[in-house]
């Protein structure tokens, strides 16, 4: 798979990806690291959801496991 074809989750998807890898990151949590450019997300044209990459999650959260 391409990283252009790579699968895209919504917030709540990707804070179950962390909580699947072991890290306790929140919604908001991600939201916050995505607003603040740590998260890389991209936002939907019709209502501003963001959307993240999967392999962008798993690096932000394994980065964070303790």
């Amino acid at each position: 798979m391409s990283e252009n074809e790579q699968p895209l989750l919504t917030t709540s998807s990707a804070a179950r990806e962390c909580a699947r890898l072991g890290v306790d990151l929140s919604e908001a949590s991600l939201k916050r690291a995505a607003d603040r450019g740590e998260l890389p997300a991209q936002r939907t044209a019709d209502c501003g959801v963001r959307l993240y990459k999967l392999a962008d999650v798993r690096a932000f959260a394994l980065a964070r496991q303790s």
